[in-house]
C-alpha cells in the first residue's frame, strides 16, 4: 500500500472516530483487515455461551463488539462454510473453536445463536437451531428472502418454545424510541418522506443472485420494516396498502434506484427514495421526515434528530451514531424481547408481497393485510 492510500485510511479512520467512538472503529478495522488480536483485551465469560454462524464483517464489526463491549468474550465457537473467514474470526477474536461444517457447529451447547450467513441462508440455519431446540435466536434481516421460506419459518416458530430475534434494528434506535413516546394511539396519521443513499453494488456482487432474494428484500426491507413497526404502534394495522414503485433510471434496475410509495387505508403516506449512484461515506445516508398532527420530525443519519412542533424546536445528538445495533443485537439478553417476533413476520411478509410484485413489473397495486396473515398464520 502506498503512501497515498496509507494517509487515506487513516484519515477515514479518524472520522470513523468522531461517528463511532475509539473501541467500535477498532472493531471495523480489525474486521477489514482480519489481523490484530483484538480479543485479548476482553475477560473471557463463563456464564453464557454463544454461537455465531457467518463469520463476516458484520458479525466481527457489530455482532461481537456489542457483545464483546457488554458481556466480555461469550462467543464459545463459530461457523463458516469458508473456513478461513472462521478460523481469522476466531483467532482475532479468542474464540476456542470454529467450524465450516454445520453438523459438528451445532453439536455443541449453546445459550444463544447468531445467524449472520448470507441471507439465502437465514432460513435454513434458524429452523435448524429450531429443531435442536436453541433457546434463543438472533437471525440477521431478512429473515426469509421468499414467502414459501417464510411460511416454514412461521409455522416453526409459532410451534417452538424458542424465543426468535431479528436485526432489524432502527425500531431500536433512540430517535425512534422517542418518536413512540410521543405517539398517542389512533390520534395521529403519519406523513413520512425517507431518502435512503445506499451503496453502489457491482452487477456480480452476491445481492443480485437469485437465491439472496434480491436488494429489495435484504437492503430497502430495513425501511419497509420500520413503516410496519410505526404503523404498529395503533391499535390496529391498516385494511390494505396502495403501492406505487418508479423507476427513476431507466434501463437500469430498479432495485437500485426507486421511489417507493405506499398509502394506507387509515391515511397515512410512506414515500421512500432510495438511490445508489454514488457511495456513501460510511453505511448508508439517510434522512427520514415523520410528520403527524402535532409535530414534525427529522432524523438524520440516526447522529442527529431534529423535532418541531408549534411551541419549540429542539435538537438531538447521539454519539456513538444510534441506528438501534446495540439493543437490537443485545435484545436477547433481556427478559423480554423489545419485538414481538410476529411483527416482524408481518414487515417480512409485506416486503416479500411487494417484491414478488415488483420482480412482474407490477408498478402499482394494493396488498391487502388478509393477504399478509394468510402467509404467516
Amino acid at each position: 500500500m502506498n503512501k497515498k492510500n496509507t494517509l487515506m485510511l487513516l484519515k477515514k479512520f479518524l472520522k470513523y472516530i468522531k461517528i463511532y467512538g475509539l473501541l467500535w472503529s477498532l472493531f471495523k478495522a480489525v474486521g477489514r483487515l482480519r489481523k490484530f488480536p483484538i480479543g485479548i483485551f476482553f475477560l473471557k465469560n463463563k456464564e453464557i455461551k454463544v454461537g455465531i454462524i457467518g463469520c463476516g464483517q458484520f458479525a466481527f464489526s457489530n455482532i461481537a463488539f456489542q457483545l464483546y463491549k457488554k458481556h466480555g468474550r461469550v462467543i464459545v465457537s463459530c461457523f463458516d462454510i469458508d473456513l478461513h473467514q472462521a478460523k481469522s474470526f476466531s483467532k482475532l477474536l479468542k474464540i476456542d473453536k470454529y467450524f465450516d461444517n454445520f453438523d459438528d457447529f451445532i453439536e455443541n451447547e449453546y445459550d444463544i445463536i447468531y445467524i449472520a450467513s448470507n441471507h439465502g441462508s437465514h432460513t435454513k440455519y434458524t429452523l435448524k437451531c429450531l429443531e435442536r431446540g436453541v433457546k434463543k435466536i438472533y437471525v440477521e434481516k431478512p429473515i426469509s428472502i421468499d414467502i414459501e421460506q417464510l411460511r416454514s419459518l412461521s409455522k416453526a416458530i409459532k410451534l417452538s418454545k424458542s424465543h426468535v430475534y431479528s436485526g432489524f434494528n432502527r425500531p431500536f434506535s433512540e430517535a425512534v424510541k422517542m418518536l413512540r413516546k410521543d405517539y398517542v394511539e389512533n390520534s395521529k396519521r403519519f406523513f413520512i418522506n425517507m431518502i435512503i443513499w445506499a451503496h453502489i453494488i457491482d452487477k456480480d456482487h452476491w445481492y443480485r443472485n437469485p437465491g439472496e432474494g434480491g436488494r429489495l428484500s435484504g437492503n430497502l426491507c430495513h425501511w419497509l420494516d420500520l413503516s410496519i413497526h410505526m404503523l404498529s404502534w395503533k391499535k390496529e394495522l391498516p385494511n390494505f396498502y396502495e403501492v406505487s414503485i418508479k423507476n427513476v433510471i431507466p434501463n437500469t434496475d430498479i432495485q437500485d434506484n426507486m421511489i417507493l410509495n405506499f398509502q394506507t387505508s387509515f391515511g397515512d403516506s410512506f414515500n421512500i427514495t432510495f438511490g445508489s449512484l454514488s457511495e456513501p461515506f460510511e453505511g448508508v445516508s439517510e434522512l427520514i421526515d415523520i410528520q403527524n398532527n402535532e409535530s414534525s420530525s427529522r432524523i438524520l443519519d440516526f447522529k442527529r434528530m431534529e423535532i418541531d412542533n408549534q411551541i419549540s424546536r429542539k435538537s438531538l445528538n447521539f454519539f456513538p451514531k444510534d441506528a438501534g445495533h446495540k439493543l437490537a443485537i443485545l435484545d436477547p439478553f433481556s427478559s423480554k424481547p423489545y419485538r414481538d417476533i410476529n411483527e416482524i413476520l408481518y414487515s417480512t411478509a409485506f416486503t416479500l408481497l411487494l417484491n414478488d410484485k415488483m420482480t412482474n413489473n407490477e408498478h402499482n397495486f394494493k396488498i391487502y393485510h388478509d393477504d399478509v396473515m394468510k402467509i404467516i398464520s
